[in-house]
């Protein structure tokens, strides 16, 4: 119920963007960030390696071209890497 409401919510983001800016893929987490747990510093900025570190697989699932290949890292699919990824997450 929770991933077809973001599906949807990303489906009509989708609308005004073009192709390649389109957001094709999406996991969800169940864990909080904050300060407290190392995902974000005290002034509530992200830390893109922290992330990095603890979603590594989950990342590279998504930037992966498929089940039966061999999964890609991001930063040979992603032109800036891990920073070029999440440089672009909106605030919260």
């Amino acid at each position: 119920m929770v991933k077809e409401r973001y599906g949807l919510e990303i489906k009509e983001i989708n609308r005004s963007l073009r192709d390649h800016e389109q957001v094709k893929r999406f996991r969800l987490v169940t864990e909080e960030w904050s300060p407290q747990s190392g995902e974000l510093s005290p002034t509530l900025k992200l830390r893109r390696d922290v992330v990095h570190a603890r979603y590594r697989i989950m990342i590279d699932g998504i930037y992966s071209n498929g089940a039966d290949r061999e999964f890609t890292t991001p930063s040979k699919t992603v032109k800036g890497g891990i920073n070029g990824i999440l440089k672009n997450l909106p605030g919260f």
